[in-house]
């Protein structure tokens, strides 16, 4: 469908007014802190970058007998598993997550991501997801639609849901406010591999409050299923509360035959003694389908698939110089 110029002035009060339902657009997985991060993303990206060194390098020599190593070297195995054999990935994420003391309903969402990929017989390929959200019925149908260095650095977003302003689209800026509402983390820092990267962010962390008391119990199991594939469950519980520390109790479960986590679960600790730990946040992967080959068109905007609703054509020519002029991250 072409907006004519009419149109899309008529449009325009549509938009305002699907603000507020949009602010609440932004999408996030493996997240393990209570509030957002306060660091800046180059900051974050830098101390990620740390991540991939090699594993010993990280632990000081009485770090080696901690209870944590073993769980860090098998998130550290995930994250090298997907920078050496993945490319790109199909899912399906389910997500809850407890936000100002209040647990979400589960929401529901199918996902396509391509890794951000560079060599030199081949063109950057930037960071790229897609997402549709299957449920509840509130959102069913919102599409989001993000490609590093794209879109003047905006994430493309269709309301869904069951309102009037269902079909409309609109760009947001992935750290903004309006984005963030009601989540965690940005769009930017969706994905499997973001899930292995906070496993090690808070694992080092951990390890690093727990390094003089030796306090942290952790299990590790086999047996688990998560749709259907065995699952190794890595439990990391920490007894006493104490400011520095993050969370009480934290589940892991991670493929047995490739080293990807599937499942994540946190938990706060007991408002009295006795008392069930809350459940902060929890995400699964289902249906799990590495390297099925997608392609530009999965992320476009005008894939016949999508619902996005096309720009006016005065709008067209400016946005894609835009976006052709943009250096994609890599």
């Amino acid at each position: 469908m072409t907006f004519t110029h009419k149109m899309y002035r008529r449009t325009a009060l549509m938009v305002v007014l699907c603000t507020l339902a949009l602010s609440k657009l932004a999408l996030v997985a493996g997240v393990w802190a209570e509030t957002p991060s306060e660091k800046s993303a180059e900051t974050q990206r830098e101390e990620r970058k740390a991540y991939k060194l090699n594993l010993n390098e990280r632990f000081l020599p009485e770090d080696r007998d901690h209870p944590l190593v073993p769980a860090l070297q098998i998130a550290h195995d995930g994250v090298r598993y997907l920078d050496q054999h993945v490319r790109d990935y199909t899912c399906r994420l389910v997500a809850r997550e407890r936000i100002n003391g209040r647990l979400k309903k589960y929401e529901f969402m199918l996902l396509k991501v391509r890794r951000p990929q560079t060599g030199d017989q081949m063109a950057t390929v930037p960071f790229s997801v897609y997402i549709r959200f299957l449920g509840p019925k509130s959102l069913k149908g919102r599409e989001i639609l993000y490609v590093d260095g794209r879109n003047n650095g905006e994430l493309l977003a269709r309301n869904g849901g069951t309102g009037n302003l269902q079909d409309v689209t609109m760009s947001l800026v992935p750290r903004s406010p309006r984005a963030m509402s009601n989540y965690r983390y940005p769009l930017t820092e969706i994905g499997i591999r973001t899930m292995g990267e906070r496993l090690l962010e808070i694992g080092y962390d951990s390890l690093q409050a727990d390094r003089q008391r030796r306090e942290c119990e952790v299990q590790i199991r086999n047996g688990a299923k998560v749709d259907g594939r065995s699952c190794r469950v890595i439990q990391v519980r920490f007894p006493v509360q104490r400011p520095e520390l993050r969370f009480h109790l934290a589940r892991v479960f991670v493929d047995e035959k490739l080293p990807l986590p599937l499942r994540y679960e946190s938990y706060g600790w007991p408002a009295a003694e006795g008392q069930s730990p809350p459940l902060r946040e929890e995400y699964t992967y289902l249906d799990l389908q590495l390297n099925p080959g997608l392609t530009d068109l999965d992320f476009q905007r005008d894939n016949p698939e999508y619902k996005f609703y096309e720009r006016p054509a005065e709008d067209v020519a400016p946005a894609e110089a835009r976006a052709g002029d943009a250096s994609p991250a890599g």
